[in-house]
């Protein structure tokens, strides 16, 4: 084990929040005259780019065309989220987005626009107005190249194919035990200030958007240290995953729907208008379970998505990347072909409690992007209002650090400390036996029976040492269980989580 080191800051994952919160504490440190430079690391299980962010296609919602409002932004989001969601915070956040606009585009995002210097907003599922900011589609991956660039170039400090496996609160702040997944070797490090940004819980489920890395980790190391986790049973599921019977995860963007896309059964007839008024356009989960109706109906594991209305030229100038990926893995050419799509699980509303700072229920966690839990999804995201909430809550996480921040970086005498012990799993079956049960359509009884397989695996499973296979898998068991735990509280339903019986 190498010397520890000692940070003011320690962010755990390197998507648009984590990264957006190293560059807003590098901005503002740039501002003030300090004694001393903020010591700060983001850590990446991965790649830095390799996260939900880089794989992000739609863009980021903000109402920045003078037709629109704030206040309508707000309305959208809480009709979307079935009125569950913090108001004052929703507010909060959504009031920010022009400005978290301009950030991006001061770090060198560039946005598409049209030929007159105007952003060319695309409009997506639940929104009644164009508000969608996107380069391409492939928004995601320009945020992720910007925010790091500007980041390494500032001399930021990076720990790639790093894994946090243990956590020990102090009274002055943490000490965290790291593993090198390159070398296999483990670091434990102190900071007095702690950022879970790890992103979703995808690999709880067999079919997902999310990166392998998404295993829930922020969510199980801040339960371990006893923060406080709500909703994690408001998962939203895209209405449109490419399906082929590999199980591919790539999702097509509702942006195509909203460039005039349409659902179509499997007599080629449009549906979504019996379903609801916005038709197609409807937020994710109630298109999601048209779909889940509709298959359910045909006895088919997909519906269609027609795109051939759309001109050839704006599928190649706007569309390039899922045309490409339909022909490369589906053997389709939206232009000229129906392409097959079902729901996938792709975000997960819930996760740590925070406030409408960041901060968590203990002192010196913060939590920001998928992981945390503010309140501003309610029981079901608005479409784009992630990568806004992602950046938002990183600016107002940095002032409450900046606030706080001491003169001089204290370190307490390292305590004892050895590797958890995991369990040895077979994780295709506990995710088989999860995801039958959290899927777009619940059953009370499914669920009761996947919680007592769940826990009898847990309490039965065969205990090892350490390694990070077993750990991630462990991990996926646990919080599984936390998941199906949170569902059953709830006794009737509300958006996401739709309850048949």
């Amino acid at each position: 084990m190498s010397a520890c080191n000692k940070y003011d800051v320690l962010i755990l994952g390197s998507g648009i929040a984590g990264l957006s919160l190293a560059n807003y504490l590098i901005d503002k440190q740039r501002l003030k005259s300090e004694n001393r430079k903020l010591k700060v690391l983001v850590v990446s299980k991965g790649e830095v780019n390799e996260t939900n962010t880089a794989w992000a296609q739609g863009g980021v919602a903000a109402a920045v065309d003078t037709n629109d409002s704030i206040e309508r932004h707000v309305n959208d989001t809480l009709a979307a989220g079935s009125y569950a969601n913090d108001t004052d915070v929703t507010q909060k956040i959504i009031s920010q987005a022009p400005e978290a606009i301009r950030d991006l585009i001061g770090w060198g995002v560039q946005f598409d626009k049209k030929s007159n210097g105007d952003f060319d907003l695309g409009l997506e599922g639940g929104h009644d107005h164009p508000r969608i900011l996107h380069h391409q589609d492939i928004t995601g991956a320009a945020i992720q190249h910007a925010i790091q660039e500007y980041f390494t170039k500032a001399g930021g400090e990076i720990s790639n194919h790093t894994a946090a496996i243990d956590i020990l609160k102090t009274a002055d702040g943490f000490w965290v035990t790291l593993f090198d997944l390159s070398r296999h070797k483990t670091i434990r490090i102190f900071c007095v200030h702690l950022v879970m940004a790890t992103g979703g819980i995808g690999q709880l489920f067999t079919r997902t958007t999310n990166t392998r890395y998404s295993t829930g980790d922020g969510i199980y190391l801040s339960h371990q240290l006893g923060a406080a986790i709500k909703e994690l049973a408001m998962v939203q599921f895209h209405p449109t995953g490419l399906y082929v019977e590999e199980n591919s995860s790539f999702l097509i963007s509702e942006a195509l729907r909203g460039a005039g896309a349409e659902l179509l059964d499997h007599k080629e007839l449009p549906f979504m208008h019996r379903y609801d008024p916005k038709g197609s356009l409807a937020p994710r989960d109630i298109v999601s379970r048209a779909i889940w109706q509709e298959m359910r109906l045909s006895g088919k594991e997909h519906v269609w998505l027609d795109a051939r209305m759309i001109s050839p030229q704006v599928l190649q100038h706007h569309f390039s990347n899922i045309v490409s990926n339909c022909i490369s893995r589906a053997g389709v050419d939206p232009a000229k072909d129906l392409i097959p799509v079902a729901p996938i699980q792709h975000y997960s509303c819930g996760g740590i409690a925070t406030d409408a700072n960041g901060r968590t229920t203990i002192k010196g966690l913060y939590a920001i992007g998928e992981c945390a839990h503010t309140g501003l999804h309610g029981a079901n995201r608005l479409a784009s209002n992630s990568l806004l909430e992602g950046i938002v809550m990183a600016k107002f996480v940095a002032q409450e650090i900046t606030d706080t921040l001491q003169q001089e970086l204290q370190i307490p005498t390292e305590s004892a400390w050895e590797l958890p012990m995991v369990l040895s799993l077979d994780i295709s079956n506990v995710k088989k036996i999860f995801s039958h049960a959290a899927g777009v359509m619940r059953n009370t009884a499914k669920m009761k029976e996947a919680l007592r397989l769940l826990e009898d695996i847990r309490l039965n499973g065969n205990r090892i040492p350490f390694n990070v296979q077993d750990f991630e898998n462990s991990i996926i068991l646990q919080v599984s269980i936390l998941l199906l735990k949170d569902a059953l509280s709830k006794k009737s339903s509300i958006g996401v989580h739709y309850i048949e019986a």
